[in-house]
Order: C-alpha cells, then structure tokens, then sequence
C-alpha cells in the first residue's frame, strides 16, 4: 500500500497532542509532529533496514538478495528498505547510462515490493565518489585538479576535511550542470518505477557535506536548490514520488539544521550516531537517548514534515549494544517515528548479520511487535522486551481499515489478544507475523494488548 501526506489532498490528516505521563518504552502522541498517512488514512510507522552497505563496490555495485534474506527480513517485522543506489553505477561516464546496472536495482527493488515490503531509494554516497576511490558520485562530477592532489587520511572519516574532498563537495554545489546531471539521473531510475506504489520515495543525497560553507549558508543556500532540483526531475516522471531529505552531516555532529520549512511530499530523514556509541559503549541511560530523539522530532516540528531516521544502529560487539538499541527503539516509538537500521550485511561491525548469516544482538533487540498501520489518532505505544507485552491505543475516526500491528512469530507464537472493548475484533495471520484489529465506530478509544503466550 502506498504511503502519502493527507496535507494537500482530499482529507484531512489527524494530529494529536501530546499526552502527559509517558513512562520507558511507551510512545505517545506528539502535538505537531506530523504522520505519514496511507490511502486509508491510517498512520504509518515503519521498522526497516538499509540495504545494503556491501554494495559499495564496483564492479556490480549491488549483492545478491537471496530468498533467506528476504525471509528473514519478513521474520523481522520489516516493513521499509532503504535501498541504496550510486550515481556513478547509473551514469558511469556522461550521459552513458548502465542499463544492466538499472535492471539488477529494479528486479531487487521489486522482490521487496512484491513481497509487501516498502522501500525508498537512496542515493548514496560516502567521500564524494569514485575519484577518491570511495562510492557515490561518478569521476566527472568534479575537476581532476582535485583528485591529483588528494592523500587518504586515517580514520576515513577525517577525509572529508580535506582540501580535496571538501573541495568537490564546493565544486559540485556550485555548478547547477553538475546537478541537473545527477537529477536526470536520477529520473531514469524513478521512470523505470513509476508504476510501483510501494516504491515511496527518493533520498537525494546521503550524508551531503558542506564543504568550505558554514552550515547556515550551505544548507538553504545550496543544498535546498538542489533537492528542488531532483524532485522536480523525480516528480516529472513519478508524480506520488516522496523526498526524503536529509540535513547536512553537520547534524549528526549536533549542529541545528538551517533547512527551510518543507512541502507536501516531503520527509525529514536525518541520521544518528552518538558520538558515545560510536567510539564505545553504552552507558545504559535511555534519558539521554530519549533527549537526542525527541531533538530530531522537533525539527520535524519545525520543518512541517514527518520524522524517519534513516540510518542508525551500533556496532554490535560494543557493550550493551542491544540496550542501546532497545533504548533507541523505545524512544522512536515515543513520536511514532519510523526508522531504517545501518545495516542489512555480514561481517562488518555495524551489520546486523555475521559472516554466516547469524543475527547479532542488535538485530535480535531490533524484532519487537509494533503498530504499523494506526486506524486513527494513535495515543499511545509499548513493548515490554522483559515481559514480551504490547500494548497500543488509538482515537476512533471513521476509518474503514483495521489497525495493523506486526507481530514477529518469534516472539508471539500463541499470543494472547485482550481489547479494551468486546465490540472491538482482532484477527491474528501467525504466517504472516500480523495481528489486526477493527474497531467498532462506537468505541472512542480502541486499545489492545498482547501478551506471548505459552
């Protein structure tokens, strides 16, 4: 099913104030914040995964998806992919397009769809690109002046900083060419999944640096002309196409984000990775996890845009790396906030799978039951991880569809259903990991717990 704002189209979305008394773990609704809505008007939440950083590489730049994947991504609960794509894959020299390149990333996307799983495209890069022999954008996006000089530095992230990095990054932002370039690339894909409702959106740029430029400059100045650009390309050849669109990765260092208010259709889709969790451990204290998430909320408030944390995750052998992501779940689930976890992969540190396709802990801590298609104005959400009980309410509003709550097999294999009302009905489908529950027109406030069973 395909997700859209109400704002602007015929409805009217539903946005509920904030409700006092919110313990750990239990979510509640936020005044202002706005929801992603589906054709129903049900309020979507999504649980999702990207996929996948092992793609990073020439000379295919994509990795097998084999049916235990997709399986295993079903068994999970997720419901979106942040599926990644790379210019320089697409159009690896001037208007030279790679079309076996654009039939490998289509047939992957539609298993995903096909499968019922929604995903949105990411176009990604880190360091710029193939000249500083990194992923992303391809070698005539910027002047070989640049790449001559450029001398890797260690860790990779201080890379950004230099001269040469930092100067493509100026050089690729000043030149609307460059961007129009990137933005017809862009609809060449979109066109080939225009006809998929369950492709939802677009993320222009991963992580876009600033450069020379200070924040406050670089991001309305520079980078918001340049998302204008591509959904105008996206949307000339995908009309429904979302944006998601992130801030600068001055964000995630703690910088306020300078963009402008957003426009029907868009989604703020900002990353995070504490600088605590990202050098060690977790301290095992929600409060300031909370606090960093409810400040990511608010510029959602502010921008006039539903809120979906488009990377995130820990490195899974750092300690307490599955309260951390228990902590950070609980915390998303507090504004309904939806979420796509650094990283589907193997072996490497932040993916969610070992070399032998085991789940880490953090993926483990990742399953938990959720509302994900809210029948009305949602009031409140809570998983118990040490109890295993859900717990979700929601406002009558005259929607026809029922609520959907995924529920992972793993964790309920014989769940026991409690409604708040016996007018209220449930149906629970154990193969596909879903409880849902339609309300009667009646009943003010629908609530449903959910308890494992034996």
């Amino acid at each position: 099913m395909s997700v859209r704002r109400l704002a602007g189209v015929a409805g009217v979305a539903v946005l509920v104030a904030a409700l006092a008394g919110c313990g750990e773990g239990a979510a509640q609704a936020d005044a202002g914040v706005p929801y992603l809505h589906d054709e129903f008007g049900r309020v979507v939440v999504y649980h999702g995964v990207n996929y996948t950083g092992e793609a990073k590489a020439p000379p295919d730049f994509t990795v097998e998806l084999s049916q235990e994947d997709l399986d295993r991504m079903w068994d999970w609960g997720v419901t979106l992919v942040r599926f990644l794509v790379f210019w320089e894959a697409i159009e690896p020299t001037r208007l030279a397009y790679d079309e076996a390149y654009l039939d490998r990333v289509e047939a992957q996307i539609r298993r995903f769809t096909a499968l019922g799983i929604d995903v949105f495209v990411d176009f990604h890069q880190d360091l710029f690109g193939r000249g500083f022999n990194s992923a992303g954008l391809p070698r005539f996006a910027c002047t070989e002046d640049l790449y001559a000089t450029y001398v890797p530095r260690d860790p990779w992230y201080l890379n950004y900083a230099t001269p040469e990095v930092s100067g493509c990054f100026d050089w690729f932002f000043t030149h609307p060419e460059l961007q129009d370039a990137f933005a017809a690339a862009a609809a060449v894909l979109a066109a080939r999944l225009a006809d998929d409702p369950r492709v939802l959106a677009y993320d222009p740029m991963n992580e876009p640096y600033f450069g020379s430029a200070g924040v406050g400059e670089f991001e309305p100045d520079r980078l918001w002309p340049f998302y204008q650009r591509v959904a105008a390309s996206v949307r000339a050849v995908a009309p429904n196409a979302l944006m998601f669109l992130e801030p600068s990765a001055a964000r995630n260092l703690g910088f306020a984000t300078a963009l402008p208010a957003f426009g029907t259709g868009d989604v703020y889709a900002p990353h995070y990775y504490p600088q605590t969790t990202e050098t060690g451990g977790y301290d095992g204290d929600p409060t300031w996890v909370h606090a960093d998430i409810a400040g990511l909320a608010d510029d959602a408030v502010r921008l006039g845009a539903p809120f979906v944390l488009g990377e995130t995750g820990i490195i899974h052998d750092h300690d307490r790396a599955a309260d951390f992501m228990r902590d950070l779940m609980d915390a998303l689930d507090t504004h309904f906030a939806s979420v796509t976890l650094w990283d589907y992969g193997r072996g490497g540190g932040w993916s969610l799978l070992d070399a032998d396709g085991n789940e880490h802990v953090t993926a483990q801590a990742f399953v938990r039951p959720y509302a994900h298609r809210i029948a009305g104005a949602p009031f409140a959400m809570s998983y118990d991880a040490a109890t295993g009980v859900f717990q979700a309410s929601w406002a009558e509003a005259g929607i026809t569809a029922p609520t959907e709550i995924v529920l992972p097999a793993r964790l309920f294999p014989q769940p026991v259903v409690t409604l708040g009302d016996p007018r209220d009905t449930y149906a629970h489908d154990p193969s596909a990991g879903r409880l849902t529950v339609t309300g009667h027109a009646d009943v003010a406030t629908h609530t449903v717990t959910v308890a494992p069973g034996s």
